[in-house]
Parts: structure tokens; C-alpha cells; sequence
């Protein structure tokens, strides 16, 4: 019995520290793992009038698999969600003051994994309609948050048919 408490003793302290399983500890060296990062939204938007501020009818439609977002219109403050509201699309704008008039850029962002269509309109511009795809991560096949800049150009004019 002696004898096989101290083959027993011997062989656990051969045994070195036991090693977490691969990719608990973000991998040993090279690349790494994959980062666990805190929510955040997929697409942030930067949009934007050339050359002025945003009109005041400015008017962004979100689509994608999931449903139809509400539209969001900057002179419509019952428009602006949060996502306390349960909204996947919400403005950067303040909830407390009247519709601005010289906004000279607005910050959006779209809680989202997969592609959505964007449409941005108003009056004497030319609308922007935009499919946005995430960029996927190739080490963890994972969606990457990206910014995605709209500028807003004003409409040409037509000149009517030629006499």
C-alpha cells in the first residue's frame, strides 16, 4: 500500500499545470482568437448634404429581412427611436429640443448581423439607395462593424424636352 501511494504521489507531480482548452484563452501565440467584444451596432452612419446643412424633410427608410423599420424624419421628432423603443434603427439626435435647422451631419446606427437597404431622400436632392453587406471577419467567419459615409448631392435639373 506504501508503495502505490507514492507511484501515485510521483506521477501528479510529473503532471504539469493543466492548459485551458484551445481557444479559451484567445489562442497561444500567431493570430490569436477572436476577440468577445460588447454590443455595438453593425453600421454606423455618417450621412450628409453637399455643401449645406441636412434638409429638414430628410427622410431614411430601413429595410431587411427581420421587417420593415419605422422611417425616420428629421422634422418629425415621433420619428426618432431609441433602442429603449425596441427600434434596430436610431438617429444621434436630441430627443429634448425641437427639429434642428442646420444639422450639418447625422450620426446613425443599424443593430443588425446581415445586409440591409438603405434608402435617404428629400426634396431637390437626389435619393441614395444602398444595399449595406457586413464585412466578414476571416479568422472568427464573424460580421465586422463598419462606418459607411452618405453624402446627399443636390438633384440636376431638367431642362424639358429639347423644341
Amino acid at each position: 500500500m506504501g508503495l502505490l501511494g507514492v507511484v501515485l504521489t510521483g506521477l501528479l507531480a510529473c503532471e504539469g499545470p493543466r492548459r485551458p482548452p484551445p481557444g479559451v484563452d484567445g489562442g497561444q501565440g500567431g493570430e490569436g482568437g477572436c476577440q468577445v467584444r460588447p454590443p455595438e451596432p453593425l453600421f454606423v452612419l455618417d450621412i450628409r448634404a453637399e455643401g449645406e446643412p441636412l434638409p429638414p424633410d430628410l427622410r431614411i427608410v430601413v429595410e431587411w429581412s427581420a421587417g420593415d423599420e419605422p422611417p425616420f424624419v428629421l422634422s418629425d421628432a415621433t420619428t426618432w427611436k431609441t433602442l429603449d423603443d425596441g427600434a434596430n434603427f436610431v438617429c444621434h439626435i436630441d430627443r429634448t429640443k425641437p427639429p434642428p435647422l442646420d444639422l450639418a451631419s447625422l450620426g446613425c446606427e443599424l443593430w443588425t448581423s446581415g445586409p440591409v437597404n438603405v434608402l435617404v431622400e428629400a426634396d431637390g436632392f437626389e435619393p441614395h439607395a444602398e444595399t449595406l453587406k457586413p464585412v466578414m471577419s476571416e479568422l472568427c467567419g464573424t460580421p465586422m462593424p463598419m462606418e459607411v459615409a452618405i453624402l446627399l448631392s443636390r438633384a440636376k435639373m431638367d431642362a424639358g424636352a429639347m423644341p
